[in-house]
C-alpha cells in the first residue's frame, strides 16, 4: 500500500491508471469465495462435524484423535478455503487441547498446532479455491477445475505423507492410554464421591445466596451447537454454481448471484465480511502493478530474454514466499512463468515454511496467540524437507 501512496502523490495519472488496469474479476472471485465459505462457517455444520467427531473419538488415543483432526480440518479447508478453515477450527482444536493438557503431561502441544495449521495449508493447495494464491493462477492460466486438481494433487501428496511421518515420529503417546478421567480404580471413584459429598455438605451449611441452587453444584451442560440448514445448503449450493460459472467465465454473474442471495437471506454475514482481508489482497495487486509500472523497461527487457523453468519458477515461489508471502510472490511471478503446477505447488509449499509464509499463518498467530519460535522449530525443517525433496522432483521432469 506504501507504494500506491507515494506514486498517488508523485503520479496521480499513473497510479489511477494502475487502480483501473488492477484484475478486478479475480478480487471478484476472491471475494465471492470468501462469502461461501463465511457461510459454511457460520451455519454451524463443520463446528457440529468437530464436536461429534471429540465425542466419538474421546475413548481413542490422543496420537488418533488429533490425526483424525488434523486430517478433516485439511480435508475441509479445499472446501472452504484456508483463512475459513482457521477461524473454524484452530479456536476449537486450541481449547479442546488446553483442556486435556491437564491430564497428559506429555502431550506435545506446539507441534499438534503446527500439524493442525499445516494440515490446513496442505488441504487448502488440492483445489483451486482452497486459497487466494491458487484462485489468482486458475484465473490467469485459464486452467480447468478438474485438471487442475489432478495435476496439483501428487505432489501435494508427498507433502502430505511427509506431514503423516513427522506425526508419527513426535506424537509419541502411548495408544492404550485414555483419559484419567475415565478412572477403573474403584479406590479413586470412592475418593472422587466422598470429596463432592464433603463439598455438598459444605455448600448446603453455608447461607443460601439469591439465585443460587443445588443446580449450580451440577457440572455444566455441554453447548449445543445449532445448524443453521438453510444458511448451509444454500451455501453449499453456491459453491457448486460458483465453481461451474467461473470455469465458463461468467464470474460477475457468480458474484452478483452470491452476494444478493446472502443479502436476501444472512445480511449480517454480508456485514461481517473480513473486508481489511479482501483490501490487503487488492493492494498487494496494485502495490506490485505500480513495482513493474515503475520499472517496466527494465522488466520488459527480463521478460524478453527469460522465462522461468518449471525448477526455477518453484523454488523462487516457494523462497520468494518467505520474504513477501505466496500471495504477493503468485502476482508477481505469473508475469515471468508459463509452468503454472510448478508456480502453485510452489506458492503452497512457500506457505509451510515462515509465518509470513502464508495469510493463514498469520491468521493463527493473530488467533490463537501462537508460540512464533516453537512454531518455527518445525515448520522450518519441514519446508526445507519439501523444498528440496520436491524440488528434485521438478529438475527430471
Amino acid at each position: 500500500m506504501s507504494n500506491f501512496i507515494i506514486l498517488l502523490i508523485t503520479s496521480p495519472q499513473i497510479a489511477g491508471y494502475e487502480i483501473l488496469s488492477t484484475n478486478y474479476v479475480i478480487i471478484l472471485q476472491i471475494f465471492m469465495f470468501m462469502l461461501v465459505s463465511q457461510g459454511l462457517e457460520l451455519s454451524g455444520f463443520f463446528n457440529k462435524i468437530s464436536q461429534q467427531i471429540i465425542n466419538k473419538l474421546k475413548n481413542k488415543s490422543i496420537f488418533v484423535q488429533f490425526l483424525i483432526l488434523a486430517l478433516i480440518s485439511g480435508l475441509f479447508a479445499s472446501v472452504i478455503m484456508s483463512d475459513s478453515a482457521i477461524f473454524v477450527f484452530l479456536p476449537f482444536i486450541a481449547t479442546y487441547l488446553k483442556n486435556i493438557k491437564k491430564q497428559y503431561d506429555n502431550i506435545n502441544q506446539n507441534y499438534i498446532l503446527f500439524l493442525i495449521i499445516s494440515f490446513i495449508n496442505i488441504g487448502s493447495s488440492l483445489t483451486p479455491m482452497g486459497n487466494p494464491q491458487n484462485i489468482i493462477i486458475w484465473h490467469y492460466y485459464d486452467i480447468d477445475f478438474w485438471n487442475f486438481i489432478l495435476y496439483i494433487m501428487p505432489f501435494i501428496s508427498i507433502t502430505f505423507i511427509f506431514l503423516l511421518l513427522t506425526s508419527i515420529f513426535f506424537l509419541k503417546i502411548d495408544n492404550t492410554k485414555k483419559f484419567k478421567i475415565e478412572m477403573n480404580s474403584k479406590a479413586k471413584q470412592n475418593n472422587i464421591q466422598e470429596i463432592k459429598s464433603k463439598k455438598l455438605k459444605s455448600e448446603l451449611s453455608k447461607p443460601k445466596i439469591m439465585g443460587s441452587s443445588l443446580n449450580s453444584l451440577s457440572p455444566p451442560v455441554p453447548i449445543s451447537i445449532r445448524l443453521d440448514k438453510k444458511v448451509f445448503y444454500i451455501s453449499a449450493l453456491l459453491l457448486i454454481i460458483d465453481i461451474i460459472l467461473v470455469e465458463c467465465n461468467f464470474t460477475i454473474i457468480a458474484f452478483l448471484i452470491t452476494f444478493g442471495l446472502f443479502l436476501l437471506i444472512k445480511r449480517t454475514m454480508i456485514i461481517k465480511m473480513d473486508y481489511i482481508l479482501l483490501l490487503i489482497f487488492l493492494f498487494m495487486f496494485i502495490d506490485i502493478n505500480i513495482l513493474i509500472c515503475l520499472v517496466q523497461n527494465f522488466l520488459n527487457t527480463i521478460k524478453d530474454n527469460i522465462s522461468l523453468t518449471s525448477e526455477e519458477t518453484f523454488l523462487f515461489a516457494a523462497l520468494l514466499s518467505q520474504i513477501i508471502s505466496n500471495v504477493p510472490a503468485t502476482i508477481v511471478l505469473k508475469n515471468f512463468t508459463n509452468a503454472w503446477l510448478a508456480l502453485a505447488v510452489g506458492a503452497n509449499i512457500g506457505g509451510l515454511g515462515f509465518i509470513i509464509g502464508s495469510m493463514a499463518n498469520l491468521i493463527a498467530v493473530r488467533l490463537i496467540n501462537l508460540n512464533i519460535k516453537k512454531f518455527l522449530i518445525y515448520s522450518i525443517p519441514f519446508f526445507l524437507l519439501n523444498l528440496i525433496f520436491i524440488g528434485i522432483i521438478f529438475i527430471f521432469i
